[in-house]
């Protein structure tokens, strides 16, 4: 397979996963490399191996007859990897697709395919694991990590005291928000009502209390900032208890 037409030249790995190199010229559009014919019918070795497409797009074979779609691709001067899926499940012309796709993000937008798929990853499950509510309550059960006076679980008296005051103060109003999407205003709105009542003394504990969560929601990825710690020093003196 040799375009007809100029420029500089780059080489490709040879179909079947030799080591031969074929030349052709880098801004040239070539015959697809691959078609069903080739895949279905490509030797299951003992070993991996991968046989090429077009434009960075190629297929790992593997013994199990599952075979992995996979975009070579440089970005920021780095050359990087996507996965695209699991043929037959993909077939030839989505992988297709999905490598387009991913290419106009890069030439387009100046967007890395690879990073925008990962941040994507991640909200979702910081939305569909990361509420306020779901990592407090796995703290609550974990046994509280990360208190100051003690390192053994505290007594289930201690945590039901602390999950009635999330019970009462916090989940109302931010217990169904993204760890990520919390902000100052919102533990403001959280602690402002308590402090009105004047019993300043659960003010401070309830901030205290939603710090730590932070903090557990920070080590175990699901928050970036510790936004109660912000407002350390921010409440009224603890003159009188609630």
């Amino acid at each position: 397979m040799v375009p007809r037409c100029s420029g500089p030249f780059v080489g490709v790995r040879g179909v079947f996963g030799s080591e031969m190199w074929v030349k052709y010229p880098r801004f040239c559009y070539t015959t697809p490399m691959l078609t069903k014919s080739v895949i279905d019918g490509a030797e299951l070795r003992d070993k991996p191996y991968k046989i090429y497409d077009e434009l960075g797009l190629y297929l790992i074979v593997n013994p199990n007859g599952r075979h992995w779609w996979r975009l070579k691709y440089r970005f920021d001067d780095l050359e990087k990897t996507l996965a695209l899926g699991v043929y037959p499940d993909v077939r030839l012309s989505a992988a297709r697709t999905k490598r387009d796709d991913a290419r106009h993000l890069i030439a387009e937008k100046g967007i890395d395919p690879g990073a925008k798929r990962k941040a994507e990853k991640i909200a979702r499950r910081i939305a569909q694991e990361g509420t306020f509510k779901i990592v407090a309550e796995e703290w609550l059960e974990g046994g509280c990590p990360g208190g100051k006076k003690t390192r053994g679980r505290p007594s289930e008296t201690t945590i039901n005291q602390l999950r009635h005051r999330l019970e009462k103060y916090v989940y109302p109003r931010i217990g169904t928000l993204p760890m990520i999407d919390i902000e100052l205003g919102d533990l403001r709105g959280v602690l402002a009502p308590i402090g009105k009542r004047g019993t300043h003394e659960t003010a401070h504990r309830v901030r205290s209390l939603c710090e730590r969560i932070f903090r557990y929601a920070i080590a175990t990825e699901r928050a970036t900032r510790n936004i109660p710690a912000d407002l350390k020093g921010t409440l009224a003196p603890t003159d009188s208890k609630g």
